[in-house]
């Protein structure tokens, strides 16, 4: 006889854009041995004892039990949970843990810097422009999207963990002074959407300079 016991447990919702908010936390408990297992619990090390431990009912071979919690996170919150039972002829308990996160999104925020080299050039010329997209919050950027007004789609999909940032460099032939305004899109996990803005101007030409004479007088 093998006796065995697996637990799965999962928060729906898992993120949230409030600090205090609920979520409902699932427990499944699965018998995955040979042996019916009795005596079944279920605690979390954050919630147990105001809620818990639960009792399970006894499991065939192969049966699941699902028990849901409704319960107050505040922030980003960190459970594990445990099972144990009992197994006929076996004198320890079985025990199995599984474990969930709870994040608070703080909400997306990004920056866009775009810049070109040379930013003036006599006559039509090739530059450089580059584009920085970075994600400044403690959450995922997702679908990213950076477009320019000259030069339409820069980049799109874009994916970016916090802190990090994506960089594009196109060339292009500039012959007459050219203003780019780039924009930005994107959304966090959660939908919620962040926008941003940036340019850079390339100056073709001489600037038309008056300069005044300079009259010295004796007295």
């Amino acid at each position: 006889l093998m006796p065995a016991l697996t637990l799965s447990k999962w928060a729906a919702p898992d993120a949230s854009i409030w600090s205090d908010t609920w979520t409902q936390y699932h427990f499944q408990v699965t018998n995955t041995g040979d042996v019916t297992l009795t005596g079944i619990q279920v605690w979390d090390d954050q919630i147990s004892p105001e809620i818990g431990p639960f009792s399970v009912p006894d499991l065939v071979v192969g049966e699941s039990y699902l028990v849901t919690r409704w319960w107050p996170v505040n922030g980003d919150t960190y459970n594990l949970a445990t099972a144990t039972a009992r197994a006929p002829g076996f004198p320890s308990l079985l025990s199995a843990t599984d474990d969930t996160h709870f994040d608070f999104v703080e909400g997306l925020t990004v920056t866009l810097d775009v810049s070109v080299y040379p930013e003036t050039i006599l006559a039509a010329q090739t530059v450089t422009y580059t584009y920085i997209l970075t994600n400044t919050s403690n959450d995922w950027l997702e679908g990213g999207i950076v477009t320019d007004t000259v030069y339409g789609d820069i980049a799109s999909g874009l994916s970016l963990p916090p802190g990090a940032s994506y960089t594009h460099i196109l060339t292009r032939l500039v012959s007459v002074t050219t203003v780019n305004v780039a924009h930005a899109w994107s959304t966090d996990r959660l939908g919620s959407p962040a926008a941003t803005t940036d340019s850079a101007t390339v100056t073709v030409g001489m600037q038309n300079t008056i300069y005044l004479p300079l009259i010295v007088r004796n007295y």
